[in-house]
């Protein structure tokens, strides 16, 4: 929460100055990878692409990294909890599943640094551009990931998507396979067709579906058929 007491120019200079402390320091401390040099530039390319699927060979090939070592690096900027993977979810329901995980920066603020998006983007990303929307779902993302971490119910988080461009933001599954689905929408209104992907899972998964939830930033919670709710972003802190 430290820079959060700064603005403009001097919030900047404490997320740069943060960035280049753990790649200087940080990084040579848990880390023996031989282009530690090429870590900013490899987290400004997952910002560029928050919240958004891993090209590995791309990402390499624009960070001036060996396409071999990606997940080598990848492993390294979760270790120093720079970033989180989202590991794709499939379960055999359909061998159309596409199968790459996605990534995004923990930090949202560094993020916002990084992509030069400003704080009054971020505070009305259904207002904003499409990579405010992007680290608006990362933010809630992060936030779901945190929740598990003292979560009563043990689930893994997900992300979905097949080839026919049916898509959950947020998987969960606990151990007994149940799974809910979770969509994040920075917008105050929403309609029938933003639940297409979660009435797909529901419908293909039965009674395992327990809940399908649509994330926004409008304040009244409403019900969308079986098992299908669109709640206020306020709704993981009450």
């Amino acid at each position: 929460q430290e820079p959060l007491g700064r603005s403009g120019r001097r919030r900047n200079a404490w997320f740069d100055n943060y960035l280049n402390r753990i790649v200087t320091r940080d990084a040579h401390e848990v880390s023996r990878l031989q282009h530690i040099d090429r870590l900013p530039a490899l987290v400004r390319l997952l910002a560029a692409n928050n919240a958004g699927e891993l090209a590995k060979t791309r990402l390499a090939q624009d960070a001036g990294i060996p396409p071999g070592s990606v997940d080598a690096y990848i492993h390294l900027l979760e270790t120093l909890y720079l970033v989180h993977v989202l590991p794709a979810w499939g379960n055999n329901l359909t061998s159309r599943v596409v199968k790459s995980p996605k990534a995004a920066l923990l930090d949202t603020g560094l993020a916002a640094r990084l992509l030069n998006v400003t704080p009054g983007a971020m505070a009305a990303p259904e207002r904003g551009s499409t990579v405010a929307g992007a680290m608006f779902e990362a933010f809630v993302a992060g936030e779901i990931r945190r929740q598990l971490v003292w979560a009563e119910t043990d689930a893994q988080l997900f992300h979905f998507r097949d080839r026919n461009g049916i898509e959950v933001d947020l998987v969960l599954e606990d151990g007994r396979r149940n799974v809910a689905g979770i969509e994040i929408k920075a917008a105050r209104t929403v309609a029938r067709s933003e639940f297409r992907g979660l009435e797909a899972l529901r419908d293909k998964l039965g009674d395992r579906f327990r809940l399908g939830l649509l994330l926004y930033t409008g304040t009244q919670p409403l019900p969308f058929g079986d098992r299908l709710w669109a709640l206020p972003l306020e709704s993981l802190w009450s």
